[in-house]
């Protein structure tokens, strides 16, 4: 069911009720006497303040009816409230019955000049404390005795240094308590700040324990992922009944967004490549004569369900991908979201 408000530079509108996703469009047809080209959203609990509008989100003026916003409360008890601009007035319409019969959505409410993010998907081994500076544009600092890093070798690759929601590198060398990193900071970091120690990659065996790698915001931070690149090498061909290379799996590589300790939204759990295509797109590599196949799973949010996914720090909100199988005897597996900073 569709409903039309009239939003006036008066006052803040309610337009939603607690905790409820709409789909939210600006109605041409209707703009209303003053004709406005702004109107903002804010999500509070309460009703805005009128120095919230310039923090508020605009909805842009579709080229018609079809391009909507899709807007889901982050916390349960939300309300979605509306306003316009000084002097202004229009006709929003907002449906609450999910996104079935809308053609074409436009969710993309950051502007293309944001900072990107490109990182790893990587599960946690432990945690330390740098006791030096990081400075931005080096790659060497020391951390506190007991950090747990240790030199590169073939039964240990993959370790990657990590300030969540700030900074990834993968470990070059360690001396002692010193480590050096391939990629230098992007920012200069204090004594004290917190590292996590982590693998990169995914062909681990998890049929007895479950594995979880992820990717979430830090605290203070949202981040938009607007979609991830999944790459597999193997030595045996592969095809669509197999995962990867190996025969269909037992449990599933699982894939879901995590919005709070008792609420998870499912992306999918593929056992084959077959499952994977339906989520996303795979591309197979032919073998090289002296190398191994390969195969690139890339799953965009917005080709596929209308909407990025937005992870919010201060809710541990987090991108998640479990290994539930024995995936050890596959070459590598490697995962990489990309997105931005979203900036308030």
């Amino acid at each position: 069911m569709v409903t039309s408000y009239l939003i006036d530079s008066t006052d803040w509108k309610p337009i939603s009720s607690a905790g409820k996703t709409i789909s939210a469009w600006i109605d041409e047809r209707n703009l209303g006497a003053k004709k406005s080209s702004e109107v903002r959203i804010y999500c509070s609990k309460t009703k805005p303040s009128a120095d919230d509008f310039i923090r508020a989100k605009q909805i842009f003026r579709p080229k018609g009816n079809d391009d909507v916003m899709q807007i889901t409360p982050e916390i349960e008890d939300t309300i979605v409230w509306a306003k316009c601009s000084e002097g202004s007035e229009a006709t929003v319409n907002v449906s609450n019955d999910g996104i079935a019969t809308i053609k074409k959505m436009d969710v993309s409410i950051q502007d293309s000049t944001n900072i990107i993010i490109s990182s790893h998907i990587v599960s946690e081994l432990g945690s330390a404390k740098t006791a030096t500076e990081a400075t931005v544009n080096t790659n060497t600092v020391t951390l506190d005795a007991g950090h747990g890093f240790v030199n590169p070798d073939p039964t240990h690759t993959g370790q990657m240094f990590v300030i969540p929601g700030y900074y990834m590198g993968e470990i070059k060398t360690v001396t002692g308590n010193i480590v050096t990193l391939f990629e230098p900071f992007s920012y200069t970091f204090p004594i004290g700040t917190p590292v996590l120690r982590c693998d990169e990659y995914l062909n681990k065996n998890g049929s007895i324990t479950q594995i979880l790698y992820g990717f979430k915001a830090a605290a203070g931070r949202k981040f938009d992922i607007e979609g991830f690149h999944m790459t597999f090498i193997s030595s045996s061909a592969m095809d669509d009944s197999l995962f990867a290379s190996l025969t269909e799996l037992a449990n599933g590589m699982l894939c879901r967004i995590k919005k709070s300790a008792t609420q998870y939204n499912y992306v999918f759990n593929a056992k084959s490549n077959q499952d994977l295509k339906l989520f996303g797109e795979i591309e197979y590599s032919s073998k090289a004569p002296s190398g191994k196949y390969g195969m690139t799973f890339s799953l965009r949010f917005k080709d596929h369900y209308g909407a990025v996914v937005r992870l919010n720090g201060d809710l541990a909100q987090q991108l998640e991908i479990w290994v539930r199988d024995d995936l050890s005897t596959l070459g590598e597996i490697e995962c990489i979201i990309h997105g931005h900073v979203v900036e308030d």
